[in-house]
């Protein structure tokens, strides 16, 4: 672990997570939260490399009145434990019931009423969503099972239409209580209901405090016992007796273990983004799961930085109308100018269909190419979204241009990448500028290098009859090593003789940034040159290029992440 942390710098975490919840992690930290509040096993590099096949999952709870009290605590964090395991490309369902059985049919009217009638994808979003709704649940009423699996196998069978055969089902059913209605009835529904989806349904039941045998035989889907026969092709599930409720977790990982364990894979996961636990920003995973003789036993894996990853997409730049995207072969968006960049995320990542950010007819058979792994090139018109000021007040300005797309997966993953080049556009660069005798050049890390006039200006230690530099991070040849890096006195030297100095190695930035400094400097001939009535009320004076140099005067420290070509000016 230490000679890879070595060799590549980027890796933030090597881990190995074990099914009994155990994590060996590198590098090693201190954890001042309490140890119950991180399980590797509901993490989403566990689950998706645990169970790493698309699942169509509908949760269905009891909510009766026998519910009241523990009960109804104990399956509300049941049904969130199970709604945090889920893969990002699984699709959930929820159905509640009690002598009825209903779904999150908008029950705060926020319009989200698709949830009652189909299943929908496994997003951070959606989950948040559904663990919502749980926490709204009150118990209250009798208990009909029937009911309740009519309703979970109709989302099951309302998702299927059109959709994949090769998902795995599973119907997962939380209860306490024995049924009102007669087990021939629930029985022979079950039967009835999985013979409309070719009995491909899976039922994990689990008793709530409550050890029922109805429960068995309905995770067995055999009710010969109550003169239903037993279908000879269906998948016998499993019944799990939850007598504990502090080994909740331990005892719902029974649900993904059963996909676990049927299935034997050596391709490495690489995992949907997701936000660290331990606050490093949006990673992804590339895991391998563990076995040992042919039994899971846990999941290895390495995370790289988001940021890290995506940085040469981030910050691709060939002309001004020109852009890089990036997305997987469902068509989720990893990367897209349209989006926030990977380094200003700060909670769970919300996908986009690249379609959505894309939404020219002519991107369609695009679209179709990236879903079948495919490359190519297509030309045709599409827009660019400039911002008029502030975006939300001010709206944007829209232009249309014709465009050549290019795209190509990426070997052995799910991802591609595309770049989108507007016809005619050209990237162009400045003349090799000579650096003039009297060049000087002042960081705006006032302090860390102190100027020898500094003055106050508006509250703030600033530098006045002399301009700083601020470099974004499109100007470093690797932009998120300068995002992660503390600078130093050392570091701002180094920033110094390279643009002072023609013969100074330039291990750091991009070629044409040193022209770029050494002809904005003349904007101090021009700002400088004389001073009117007028000059007092000027606040800033700046001017920002399009491969990250900014230059201002009054000079002030400025945040490492502003980026002048974000601003509404």
């Amino acid at each position: 672990m230490i000679s890879i942390s070595q060799a590549f710098p980027s890796i933030k975490w090597q881990y190995f997570g074990t099914e009994e919840g155990m994590l060996a992690n590198y590098p090693a930290f201190e954890d001042t939260a309490d140890c119950k509040s991180y399980d590797p096993r509901f993490r989403p590099f566990y689950v998706e490399t645990a169970t790493p096949e698309p699942k169509d999952v509908v949760l269905v709870i009891d909510i009766s009145g026998s519910m009241r009290g523990d009960q109804i605590i104990v399956a509300k964090e049941a049904a969130k434990t199970v709604l945090s395991t889920m893969n990002p490309r699984d699709r959930i369902g929820l159905v509640k019931f009690n002598n009825k059985a209903d779904t999150p049919t908008e029950y705060n009217n926020d319009g989200r009423g698709c949830h009652g009638k189909r299943l929908a994808d496994a997003t951070p979003i959606n989950i948040k969503y559904l663990k919502d709704y749980v926490d709204s649940l009150v118990a209250q009423g009798g208990t009909d099972y029937s009911k309740a699996f009519t309703r979970a196998f109709d989302l099951l069978k309302g998702t299927s239409a059109g959709s994949s055969s090769s998902r795995q089902k599973v119907i997962i059913f939380l209860t306490d209580g024995e049924p009102n209605d007669a087990a021939q009835l629930i029985m022979q529904t079950i039967k009835t209901k999985n013979a409309e989806l070719n009995n491909a349904v899976v039922i994990m039941t689990y008793g709530m405090l409550k050890n029922l045998p109805i429960l068995r035989h309905i995770a067995d889907q055999d009710g010969s016992q109550y003169d239903v026969s037993k279908a000879y092709d269906v998948t016998a599930g499993r019944f799990t007796y939850v007598r504990n409720t502090n080994n909740l977790r331990r005892d719902l990982a029974t649900y993904y273990d059963f996909f676990a364990t049927n299935t034997v894979r050596h391709e490495p996961i690489i995992s949907i983004p997701y936000i660290d636990a331990f606050g490093t920003g949006l990673l992804t995973s590339i895991t391998l799961p563990c076995y040992y003789q042919g039994k899971f036993i846990g999941v290895v894996g390495t995370d790289i930085s988001m940021a890290d990853l995506l940085s040469e997409i981030t910050y691709f730049q060939k002309g001004q109308s020109s852009y890089a995207f990036m997305a997987d072969s469902s068509g989720r968006t990893m990367m897209h100018p349209l989006l926030p960049a990977p380094s200003h995320a700060y909670g769970d990542p919300i996908f986009m269909d690249i379609a959505a950010l894309e939404p020219e007819p002519e991107f369609n058979s695009v679209f179709q190419s990236i879903k079948n792994a495919g490359s190519g090139q297509k030309t045709f018109s599409s827009k660019r979204f400039l911002a008029r000021g502030g975006h939300v007040i001010e709206g944007v300005t829209v232009l249309e241009l014709p465009s050549t797309y290019y795209w190509r997966q990426v070997e052995q993953t799910i991802f591609t990448v595309g770049i989108v080049v507007a016809v005619g556009d050209k990237d162009e660069t400045l003349h090799s500028q000579s650096i003039p005798s009297d060049f000087t050049f002042l960081y705006h890390r006032l302090d860390l290098i102190k100027p020898d006039d500094p003055c106050i200006h508006f509250s703030r230690y600033a530098v006045n009859d002399s301009t700083v530099v601020k470099f974004g991070a499109e100007a470093f040849k690797d932009p998120y090593t300068y995002l992660g890096l503390d600078e130093t006195v050392s570091d701002v030297n180094a920033y110094k003789r390279i643009m002072t100095n023609a013969n100074s190695p330039n291990t750091r930035f991009k070629q044409g940034i040193r022209d770029t400094v050494v002809a904005t400097r003349k904007v101090e001939d021009i700002w400088f040159r004389e001073k009117t009535a007028y000059t007092k009320y000027l606040v800033w004076r700046y001017v920002g290029t399009a491969n990250g140099v900014f230059r201002m005067t009054p000079g002030t420290s400025l945040a490492k992440s502003y980026d002048p070509r974000k601003r509404p000016w």
